[in-house]
């Protein structure tokens, strides 16, 4: 079963509702005398305020009625001129619009001004970061550029340096000290390269004369000492030469 709308009431029912609101008021009406009757003064200020308040409606209703009036009075009184003389309401008319266009203008003009001003400050702002960062640019520059000399001039001090020390230690220091031939690292070192590259050579020239074919002893030994001059000569240009 569907919902159904709710039947108006009874015409006795809605009777007896106004009486009850009739005899609430009047309830209402008699407490409110009898707290008068109790405090004359306080009553007195009530009426007076509610007095005040329905006088101060009354003029603003009457003024805004006035103003109504007046308003339409104006609007009729601009027509019956306009239908006088039409040149004279189409001027009006455009000086008003003129007017209007002007007030926009100048306002549009009131925003521009203010967003250039906001532009050229940030435009300002941004010219002082860059003349402050400036000077920070630059030193980062000229620092990295003697980070790149000073970078130069150590790996050519240090080439001189081993260039001097190996002319140094060549002019025999240590001549008067210690066994020929291994008084320095250096000393050392070189035999050690001599003693390995020897075996080395031996080595290798003794299989090459095996499997030569070579048949004479006295053969053998001439091959072997000339293989071992060349390669011992070969060696100590070279050391010479790039060392």
């Amino acid at each position: 079963m569907g919902n159904k709308a709710s039947a108006p009431p009874p015409p006795n029912q809605c009777t007896t509702t106004q009486s009850e609101i009739q005899q609430l008021n009047l309830s209402l009406q008699q407490k409110q005398q009898a707290l008068d009757t109790c405090n004359p003064g306080q009553a007195q200020a009530r009426r007076d305020v509610v007095a005040q308040q329905n006088s101060q409606i009354n003029v603003c209703a009457v003024a805004a009625q006035d103003l109504s009036q007046l308003t339409r009075d104006t609007v009729v009184k601009q027509q019956q001129v306009d239908n006088c003389d039409p040149q004279a309401a189409l001027r009006r008319k455009i000086a008003k619009a003129m007017a209007e266009n002007q007030a926009f203008v100048d306002a549009q003009q009131s925003r521009k001004t203010i967003t250039t001003a906001a532009i050229n400050r940030t435009i300002e702002l941004c010219d002082q970061i860059t003349s402050t960062a400036k000077p920070l640019i630059e030193y980062d520059i000229e620092l990295k550029e003697q980070i790149k000399v000073s970078k130069e001039a150590l790996s050519k001090n240090t080439q001189t340096e081993r260039k001097y020390r190996r002319l140094f230690l060549d002019g025999e220091p240590q001549e008067s000290i210690g066994v020929p031939g291994v008084r320095t690292s250096d000393d050392r070192i070189m035999l050690s390269f001599w003693i390995c590259y020897s075996f080395a050579i031996i080595t290798v020239t003794l299989v090459v004369l095996h499997l030569s074919g070579i048949q004479g002893v006295k053969e053998k030994i001439m091959t072997g000492v000339l293989s071992y001059g060349i390669f011992m000569g070969a060696a100590y240009a070279s050391i010479v030469y790039y060392g």
